[in-house]
């Protein structure tokens, strides 16, 4: 009979064979954290678009500033969805009519109301806008946008620009038809030698799992 160790190794190793075949079962339904559609808020860095990690009201911006503002589905796991519209050119755009003025400041906002695919049942999104705000030096991003649009809070977050959505705050959104309708255009196009390709990894798995496990077996019969 071989000594302890060797036992014990063994046992471990189907152990931990048996742990990862399980593993590649469970992952797929694991819970996926939830989805919401919401106004993000953008600010700009070298003429790109910034997540600002700050409210609208605790931030004051200086002449000449540039923030974007988007209806978009985010979730914990995946990148927020920047405005559409590039940052570059917005404040010549928007704020080009108000001339520079002593003591005020001048600040352009896009709008953008984000795509038809995350909109509320029988909603249909705006077209994204241009904006210039005007207002004192010491005035923050949520004052400046106030001034120019028409907002709908709850409890100091900003749920709706121009009445856009119409009702809803921060809401759940459900991403499967999207995902679904996705991969309904990539299943026309794909290869079946890709999709089976795509399973030879569990494939594989399970297969040497069941190696592992029966050769344990026929080990112990013979050791015994």
């Amino acid at each position: 009979m071989p000594p302890a160790p060797a036992l014990r190794m063994t046992q471990g190793t189907a152990l931990i064979l048996l742990t990862l075949i399980a593993a590649n079962f469970v992952m797929p339904g694991a819970a996926q954290a939830s989805t919401y559609r919401f106004w993000n808020f953008w600010t700009v860095s070298d003429n790109s678009w910034v997540y600002s990690q700050l409210g609208p009201a605790s931030t004051f911006p200086e002449d000449g500033a540039v923030q974007g503002w988007v209806f978009a589905a985010t979730d914990a796991d995946s990148a927020s969805v920047a405005p559409s519209i590039e940052a570059a050119g917005v404040f010549e755009k928007a704020c080009r009519e108000f001339p520079e003025v002593p003591d005020q400041k001048r600040m352009a906002f896009v709008i953008d109301p984000g795509s038809a695919e995350i909109a509320p049942d029988g909603q249909i999104p705006p077209a994204p806008q241009f904006v210039c705000a005007t207002g004192s030096i010491e005035a923050n991003a949520y004052e400046l946008l106030n001034s120019v649009t028409e907002l709908r809070t709850e409890n100091g977050f900003i749920c709706a620009i121009n009445s856009y959505p119409a009702m809803e705050c921060s809401a759940v959104f459900d991403p499967s038809g999207i995902k679904e309708a996705a991969m309904e255009t990539e299943a026309t196009a794909s290869d079946p030698s890709e999709e089976s390709s795509n399973l030879a990894p569990l494939g594989t798995a399970v297969v040497i799992g069941l190696v592992a496990v029966a050769g344990f077996y026929f080990w112990r019969k013979r050791s015994t």
